[in-house]
């Protein structure tokens, strides 16, 4: 199984899309329930949140390599 195979298996597994939501979700409620003098409890949620959209981000472009690459022109 090549990457873009096992980034597709992720991306099809509801059990891990429904952790990864809830871990975002966790980070969303951190930065709206923070206090108004809570600037470094924001700014954690936010870098975290920011953090977990960036693996996501990369495990959907791995999953897409495979139709990149078979729609790049090829030069004879």
């Amino acid at each position: 199984m090549n990457k873009a195979d096992w980034a597709n298996n992720m991306l099809q597994d509801q059990n891990f899309l429904d952790v990864f939501k809830d871990l975002q979700d966790i980070e969303v409620n951190n930065m709206i329930n923070s206090g108004a003098d809570d600037y470094e409890v924001r700014q954690n949620a936010y870098v975290k949140f920011k953090a977990l959209d960036s693996v996501m981000t990369h495990i959907q472009a791995m999953a897409s390599q495979k139709q990149i690459n078979a729609s790049r022109w090829k030069i004879l």
